[in-house]
């Protein structure tokens, strides 16, 4: 009986966050309650979207312990989606302390429903996981599943194959790194092709790297920069990776101003929906280099220290050690 009061005051108060949290009369308002409405009799689809409005504060107040209640409802309603975003903010560290604890083995669990039940996303996941245990947050002692290399690679399989471009990538590197699987450059090819065609900047930049290196194909420059172009609308190792093209003057007529923008948009980047904020932090150690040594006319050392510590701070040791002293 306590256990349902308190269901019921979390529901209320979850209500009552909707309720405050957007004007009655605009038409995010109304769908919602039309979302809220139709959850609330089931309807798992209904769940998952205002779970994600919930998430990320979408015209409606964000409340992370709420959207993940709504998850849960989703999932056990038969949205495999909605495990999987369980399971992401379950092995999530920086969800602590607001109503979400972290948990591997269960994180696990509802990434292996999600990929059973249909989600190509928690096949990856999950595959990242056996990749790497408890890769998500690596200072904390691994409590979820045991390293299997192979497996990983059935699951990255499994993702890329049911449509997610994260899951090609990553049987891509595996077979690139002969990672629980032979070495095969040219699958490597190929499967980054794959998520590059699948609208993944980031599987753009695997793809040109792959161009540059000759991994699978034969090495073409000019299509690597290409790819590093149209990967570096969000993608910001697609910036390095043409700034470095354009400081050697390779596949592009040299252009030293021009790389080092594109190192500095890569170490400094806007954040994107799609990817948060990720800074390059090899970027910001090259371009720190360049300040420092002169080289093109371009000697300045304050800069050159802002960069080294920005490239320090990002676990670049190096870097650390162009700040002493």
């Amino acid at each position: 009986m306590v256990k349902g009061r308190r269901l019921g005051r979390w529901m209320a108060a979850a209500g009552l966050a909707l309720t405050m949290s957007v004007s009655s009369c605009t038409p995010e308002a109304a769908e919602a309650r039309a979302l809220r409405a139709e959850c609330d009799t089931g309807t798992a689809a209904s769940c998952l979207e205002l779970g994600e409005r919930a998430f990320r504060g979408n015209h409606i107040l964000r409340d992370w312990s709420w959207a993940a209640g709504l998850y849960r409802q989703a999932c056990e309603a038969g949205e495999p989606s909605g495990c999987v975003r369980l399971a992401e903010m379950r092995a999530d560290g920086l969800i602590r302390g607001r109503g979400v604890e972290r948990d591997s083995v269960a994180a696990a669990s509802l990434l292996q429903r999600g990929c059973d039940e249909g989600a190509a996303r928690g096949c990856t996941l999950l595959a990242d996981m056996y990749l790497t245990p408890d890769s998500i947050d690596p200072e904390v002692e691994a409590t979820g599943p045991l390293q299997d290399l192979a497996l990983a690679a059935e699951l990255h399989r499994r993702g890329c194959d049911g449509g997610d471009p994260d899951g090609c990538i990553g049987l891509g590197l595996q077979y690139r790194d002969s990672v629980g699987v032979e070495a095969d450059h040219r699958s490597t090819f190929q499967l980054f092709e794959r998520a590059c065609e699948g609208e993944s900047q980031m599987g753009c930049t695997h793809l040109g790297d792959a161009y540059v290196d000759g991994i699978g194909v034969e090495a073409d420059p000019l299509r690597a920069a290409e790819l590093f172009e149209a990967a570096c609308e969000t993608e910001w190792n697609g910036c390095y990776r043409l700034g470095r093209l354009y400081v050697a003057g390779i596949g592009v007529e040299q252009d030293f101003d021009r790389g080092v923008e594109l190192y500095d948009a890569a170490c400094y980047p806007q954040w994107t929906e799609a990817v948060g904020y990720a800074p390059v932090p090899e970027a910001c150690f090259e371009i720190g280099e360049i300040y420092a040594s002169g080289e093109h006319g371009v000697r300045d050392v304050t800069r050159a220290a802002r960069y080294f510590r920005r490239a320090c701070n990002q676990g670049i040791q190096a870097a650390c050690r162009r700040t002493e002293g």
